[in-house]
């Protein structure tokens, strides 16, 4: 092999590492998702979301890792407000950059750990109804060891297409019926929507 072929493949190994993308460039995350609790407090013009999220770390190094939260804005419902991204452990803020459709979060997790966020925001409905993306929980290759959500809906409203099968508990409290739904090994199919009147 003449010595131009070798610098020429030596200069296409070079570019093939740089055409990488940063995400690539860098060792795979040990941080995994496992479970969520969701709290859906709905009226006819307004949903206020309040979500625990818990992640764990189980190798021997420190980890870090970006997570986009998607949060569906469009003509049902209007851009989020008020957001709130905490530790639950120490109360502390973790830094968010918003977009239009979500926004992004930082975990930065001590090796073999286990930690949980909590996340709030609220968005104005436009319509009797309420959808929340679920299924991006999937995106994380494995089941979700334990999933509950719960929906809090004024007295007297008629749900007309529930999120999920029919609840397993409905309750009053404080003036709001509320639905819940369990789920273990859990790997949602389709996006949370319930509609009422």
């Amino acid at each position: 092999m003449n010595r131009l072929a070798v610098i020429l493949i030596l200069l296409l190994g070079v570019a093939g590492v740089f055409a990488q993308s940063p995400r690539e460039m860098y060792p795979p995350s040990y941080i995994s998702f496992e479970i969520e609790q969701l709290t859906f407090d709905l009226s006819d013009s307004l949903m206020v979301f309040d979500g625990l999220f818990t992640f764990s770390n189980l190798s021997a190094l420190p980890e870090i890792e970006d997570i986009y939260f998607p949060i569906l804005v469009d003509n049902d419902q209007a851009y989020f407000d008020s957001l709130s991204v905490i530790w639950t452990s120490s109360g502390y803020p973790l830094r968010t950059i918003k977009q239009k459709g979500g926004f992004w979060f930082t975990l930065e997790m001590p090796d073999r750990s286990m930690e949980t966020v909590r996340i709030r925001y609220q968005q104005k409905l436009l319509h009797k109804q309420a959808k929340y993306i679920v299924t991006t929980a999937n995106s994380w290759a494995k089941a979700l060891v334990y999933a509950s959500y719960e929906v809090r809906l004024p007295e007297g409203k008629k749900v007309i297409h529930y999120p999920f099968d029919t609840p397993k508990e409905a309750t009053l409290a404080e003036g709001k019926q509320v639905m819940s739904w369990e789920f273990h090994d859990f790997v949602p199919q389709r996006d949370l929507f319930i509609q009422w009147e």
